[in-house]
């Protein structure tokens, strides 16, 4: 059985506020979108949501506690502490008040995203890349595309692409703080937001993707979502 007091590295007295503390800390070293690619940083993400989703639930709590001191099966699956984390009033309502926080660092952390991550297999891309091919056949679009990426992987590093999600007075305001992995830390961009933006508006910072080697590094593109 999973310990998940050590997945949230908490004792087993802690109160429900260290262990929210604990989630959000582990949430954001752990985030896929801090880890792009990285499929061992995506089942940790997955078993911190399902340690903090048992232990802030206190009739989860209690049932899990009791099969651990007698050594018993607990009688949840991931899965199912997974799809409940939504709908359970006690862990739902903490989950709000990180998603402001989470995507003002450029971070998903809406129901859809959790979806795809729980549910759809490795998150391997931040953002879904590449749109149908205009006025093409489809073998000339499929070499135009390959020809474009061979040149790209020859010239220079990776392109990233992220979604931005923006809230109507970070619209008005013009600018926003993001705060990009690389490298193993944190790099913290303001980026400026031009005037009449719309939701799919895509931007595009020049040098701030992946590099490789000794390349120059590819190209971050955001593309906006506005929400409410």
């Amino acid at each position: 059985m999973k310990d998940y007091y050590a997945i949230l590295g908490v004792g087993p007295e802690a109160t429900p506020e260290e262990i929210k503390r604990a989630y959000r800390r582990l949430a954001l070293r752990w985030h896929p979108d801090r880890n792009p690619g990285d499929p061992e940083a995506e089942e940790r993400f997955k078993e911190i949501a399902e340690a903090y989703s048992v232990l802030i639930d206190p009739e989860k709590r209690s049932q899990y506690d009791a099969a651990r001191r007698q050594r018993a099966a607990f009688g949840y699956s991931q899965e199912e502490i997974l799809r409940d984390l939504f709908s359970n009033p006690y862990a739902s309502g903490f989950f709000q008040e990180l998603l402001r926080d989470f995507e003002r660092q450029g971070l998903r952390f809406d129901h859809p995203f959790f979806y795809y991550v729980f549910f759809s297999g490795p998150q391997v891309t931040i953002f879904p890349q590449g749109t149908r091919p205009q006025r093409r056949g489809a073998l000339e679009g499929l070499l135009v595309r390959g020809l474009k990426k061979l040149l790209d992987h020859i010239l220079k590093g990776g392109d990233l692409h992220w979604r931005l999600r923006l809230a109507p007075e970070d619209v008005q305001k013009g600018s926003i703080t993001i705060s990009l992995p690389r490298g193993g830390r944190l790099e913290t961009l303001r980026v400026k937001l031009p005037p009449g933006i719309r939701e799919g508006t895509k931007l595009r910072l020049r040098g701030k993707g992946k590099a490789r080697g000794l390349l120059p590094p590819g190209d971050l593109y955001l593309r906006v979502e506005i929400g409410e």
